[in-house]
């Protein structure tokens, strides 16, 4: 499945599609306002979108996108992950709030925070029990299962925003986007990270992290000037 959401249109293609491409990938529908952050359904049934004040779902087989939840707290949401298929979990202002879309009226059942900062970032691992936040000037891991809160510590004290992404092989591998340098961390020994791989570009600063879902050592950065830079974890520097 492929989603590509712009400021006033959201397209998603299935594999079917993505086999045999046109040229150009028609719309799926036009929202209303921009959304910043998506994250899709564990079974890959919808695909959940998050704007400044709005989360919705837009419905594969129904082809609707419907808003379902505008939080009050006047607080703009940062970022969003789906822990299952009606679960999903926002970061807005400086706390993370678990939301239960499965009933009728979607409900925040659980809430983590205040932080000292917004929450600019989130991720899940791969067995959804460990859950990533990434602020201006820290990185934290929440336990879902037993409430447990984890400090990463060897952070840079002044950065800009930390990003953090749990790599999709090993549930205990974190990976921290903090200015112009990548930090390995395993969340069982959160005193120092397991390396630190600088991109040597000052001034820049990592906007985005993905892993490949093939290779195990293979990571891709997006940085703040335009370009992309391919990592391999296992070479000493990167």
């Amino acid at each position: 499945m492929l989603s590509v959401a712009a400021s006033d249109v959201l397209v998603v293609a299935e594999h079917s599609t993505l086999k045999y491409p046109p040229l150009i990938l028609p719309p799926s529908c036009r929202p209303t306002e921009e959304h910043k952050t998506s994250a899709w359904a564990a079974d890959n049934s919808a695909l959940y979108l998050a704007s400044s004040h709005t989360i919705s779902r837009y419905d594969l087989s129904s082809k609707q996108l419907v808003a379902l939840y505008m939080p009050d707290d006047g607080y703009l949401i940062q970022c969003l992950v789906v822990k299952d298929k009606s679960t999903v979990i926002y970061g807005a202002g400086c706390s993370i709030h678990v939301l239960e879309c499965g009933g009728q009226k979607p409900k925040v059942t659980h809430s983590f925070g205040p932080y000292k900062h917004d929450i600019l970032s989130l991720s899940l691992s791969n067995d959804t029990t460990l859950l990533a936040c990434g602020l201006c000037n820290a990185a934290y891991v929440q336990n879902l299962t037993t409430g447990s809160q984890t400090t990463l510590r060897g952070l840079p004290l002044k950065s800009s925003i930390a990003i953090c992404t749990f790599h999709p092989h090993v549930r205990t591998r974190l990976l921290v986007g903090s200015g112009d340098q990548l930090f390995m961390y395993d969340t069982t020994r959160p005193s120092t990270p397991m390396k630190i791989i600088p991109l040597n570009d000052a001034g820049i600063c990592i906007q985005a992290i993905a892993c490949s879902p093939f290779s195990k050592t293979l990571v891709a950065v997006a940085m703040s000037d335009g370009g992309v830079g391919l990592i391999d974890l296992d070479k000493e520097k990167g």
